[in-house]
């Protein structure tokens, strides 16, 4: 027989993680206002354009930790809603 963890036990590491990334890379989009005087014009858009990305991995995780927290937290009736209940 297969145990389900409880829900909190995952979401809370993935909040907890999703935030620390927020916050770690908050200042990403400012990026390109720095000047850079060893890089050319082309290298600097393609590093930017390619780190870019990791500032939305934050947010990403944190809205997904939530999301899947609403989707298994347990009812007041002690039963759990999830996906797999259906």
């Amino acid at each position: 027989m297969i145990r389900r963890a409880h829900p909190l036990a995952a979401a809370l590491p993935a909040l907890l993680g999703g935030l620390v990334l927020t916050f770690l890379w908050a200042g990403l989009p400012w990026w390109w206002t720095f000047p850079h005087a060893d890089m050319t014009r082309t290298g600097h858009l393609v590093v930017g354009l390619l780190y870019f990305p990791q500032f939305f991995w934050g947010p990403l995780t944190v809205a997904l930790a939530v999301s899947y927290w609403r989707r298994t937290r347990v009812r007041a009736g002690g039963v759990a809603r999830s996906v797999l209940d259906r």
